[in-house]
């Protein structure tokens, strides 16, 4: 017991070398603040500069139908009121097309190229006369977006993703993507802009 007590008493103790945190983060600060700087400089520049998917502009004008039609891949269970399950709703391998459950017609998607002056042109028009009362989605392509902030028709414009491209399967500019009710299909209008004036 003696010896522990003599050892504890006459220890030598050293004085903490490690910096604390705040003095750490402090002597940092430029250095962080730097690199969030560049990184936001980046950021906006890659924003400027970002355009949408490629496409062409049409030679012609016509109209396609997609079939949005797809298999279950498994069954859907069906729940009644209080969440308690009840069975299957729809069995694996049932054919189901969504348009035959939507109640409201989403809106237009015009894809166009805004620095296509005969296109720019021809959505413009659309506006005025098709699109008068109703909302669209305008898609463009091409385009960077520092180029599309110039006006009013390019500030409503979204870049055209490579997931819209292949699910509508648009390969020309100008083209209307819609919901035909009528036929429970999703149209597509494709017009020359140099022809459709």
């Amino acid at each position: 017991m003696i010896t522990i007590l003599s050892s504890a008493v006459f220890a030598k103790t050293y004085s903490i070398v490690e910096k604390s945190f705040i003095d750490e983060v402090m002597e940092r600060k430029p250095l962080i603040e730097k690199n969030a700087k560049e990184y936001v400089k980046k950021l906006k520049n890659d924003a400027q500069n970002m355009s949408g998917e490629s496409t062409i502009s049409a030679t012609k004008s016509y109209v396609y139908y997609i079939d949005p039609t797809y298999t279950l891949e498994q069954d859907i269970p069906k729940y009644n009121r209080y969440g308690q399950y009840e069975g299957v709703l729809y069995k694996k391998g049932t054919q189901v097309n969504p348009i035959k459950f939507i109640k409201a017609i989403p809106p237009d998607i015009v894809i166009f190229n805004p620095c296509d002056p005969d296109e720019k042109s021809f959505v413009q028009k659309l506006r005025t006369t098709r699109y008068k009362d109703k909302h669209f989605l305008a898609t463009s392509t091409m385009c960077k977006a520092k180029e599309l902030v110039k006006d009013d028709l390019g500030k409503h414009a979204f870049m055209l993703t490579k997931n819209i491209k292949e699910k509508f399967k648009i390969k020309e500019t100008i083209s209307i993507v819609s919901v035909d009710k009528s036929v429970n299909k999703i149209k597509v209008e494709v017009y020359n802009a140099k022809k459709s004036k």
